[in-house]
């Protein structure tokens, strides 16, 4: 299985890339070498030095420091012995299966990130109050953005759950937003289907094209307690697979706030006076 890692902020898919195929080579030395026990701690060891400028300590833990790679760390005074010898077998199988799922996975995500346009990612807020409703955001005039360049916009499954809460709750109108923009989702974005079309571009004249798609949490991803830097937290994320910036979209000035001491890209909405 591979292991879904984050990129840390300022990283670049290239570097984690090269690096994880560094450390694949690294570890295939290892089967040769004189002494395979010490051969494998250094490799664990080099390659989280090499790798912890790039990705989130917790997918460094589940791609290189796994719990066997402990046990391996605590019977370093049975080394040579049968029992360690095929725990450390075992473990070099499966981390060079581990890598090599994680590099084909990271070329699976660049790809499918590698659109051309322009990435924006709404908060909840935006749904809400937006004076088009989502179904209606053939050209969201936020954006200074040319209408020929394609708009896509990314909805992190913690906003899905937020607007999950409001269409119970609130006033009417929170709760018809929130109802209506669920059913935009669920009607754009069936089973298998990655993104859904706003606007469907003409073939007689260049048209905008605004995509819509929810993005899911990877596997074993532990959230931040607060939903709002979770958002922003998740806005990163996909900024780094994206390799360009993420505009954040907010009507929230403590949200935009998040965002821009984040490294993100902000455009703040603000509600006329009279609300």
């Amino acid at each position: 299985m591979p292991v879904l890692i984050s990129l840390l902020p300022g990283a670049r898919g290239n570097d984690v890339l090269a690096g994880l195929r560094l450390a694949l080579g690294e570890l295939q030395n290892t089967y040769s070498a004189p002494d395979r026990y010490i051969a494998y701690a250094q490799w664990a060891n080099n390659t989280v030095r090499q790798l912890r400028h790039l990705i989130r300590p917790g997918d460094l833990e589940a791609l290189i420091l796994t719990r066997r790679y402990w046990v391996i760390q605590s019977l370093a005074g049975m080394a040579g012995g049968p029992q360690v010898n095929d725990l450390l077998n075992m473990e070099v199988e499966e981390r060079k299966r581990a890598i090599e799922d994680t590099i084909g996975e990271l070329n699976e995500q660049f790809n499918h990130w590698s659109r051309p346009g322009v990435y924006v990612l709404p908060d909840t807020s935006v749904y809400i109050n937006y004076p088009q409703k989502v179904e209606d955001w053939g050209r969201l005039g936020f954006l200074d953005i040319r209408p020929d360049v394609p708009i896509h916009v990314v909805v992190p499954i913690v906003v899905v759950e937020e607007l999950d809460r409001l269409k119970d709750s609130g006033q009417k109108p929170t709760r018809w937003r929130a109802r209506h923009t669920l059913a935009v989702l669920d009607r754009l974005l069936p089973a298998q289907v990655k993104w859904g079309v706003l606007t469907p571009a003409k073939v007689e004249a260049v048209q905008e094209v605004v995509t819509i798609e929810v993005v899911l949490d990877p596997p074993g991803h532990l959230r931040l307690p607060i939903a709002d830097d979770e958002i922003v937290d998740r806005a990163l994320a996909i900024q780094s697979l994206v390799r360009q910036s993420v505009i954040l979209v907010t009507y929230d000035t403590a949200q935009s706030t998040r965002g821009r001491m984040a490294g993100l890209t902000v455009r703040k909405l603000e509600l006329p006076l009279d609300e």
